[in-house]
């Protein structure tokens, strides 16, 4: 077998995530963006907080996550440009620590403000339950049922 016929049959097996589930591919590119974004805001400390808080108590601290936010953000886009899904769902649940992380400190935070403003906690809350539920719902149903079909299950 040739490589040229190796390589079609592979993209066969594995089509575009964009072809199979175009919702996901969709969600996928947008967390990379995001992600890149908000590690640049937080490698420049424009996205700097007026109070510190528990994950990032300090300036080196938000500029640490910040690398960890853009490494995230490139792995999520890489890994969708070689359309590696297995890859593509791990970055999903190292997006969820880091999004249980923040989401514990603002929600501390909120508590210890008097319960101030919930704006950030609710917004951040929102990004944690697409990210999840992304993940569990990685597939679509129909693409679930054919691979179980094909595998004889």
């Amino acid at each position: 077998m040739k490589t040229a016929d190796i390589t079609q049959a592979i993209k066969e097996a594995r089509p575009r995530l964009a072809r199979v589930s175009p919702l996901v591919a969709k969600i996928v590119l947008g967390f990379g963006v995001i992600n890149l974004l908000l590690g640049l805001g937080l490698v420049t400390t424009q996205a700097r907080l007026s109070t510190p808080l528990v994950v990032a108590p300090s300036i080196g601290f938000y500029q640490a996550w910040g690398v960890a936010f853009i490494l995230l953000g490139v792995a999520m886009l890489w890994l969708y440009k070689r359309n590696s899904w297995r890859g593509m769902r791990y970055t999903f649940v190292i997006g969820m620590c880091f999004n249980f992380a923040w989401a514990i400190a603002l929600l501390v935070r909120y508590v210890s403000g008097d319960f101030a403003n919930p704006l950030v906690l609710i917004i951040w809350l929102f990004f944690a339950y697409i990210q999840a539920v992304t993940y569990i719902h990685f597939m679509p149903q129909p693409a679930l049922d054919k691979g179980a079909k094909d595998a004889g299950i």
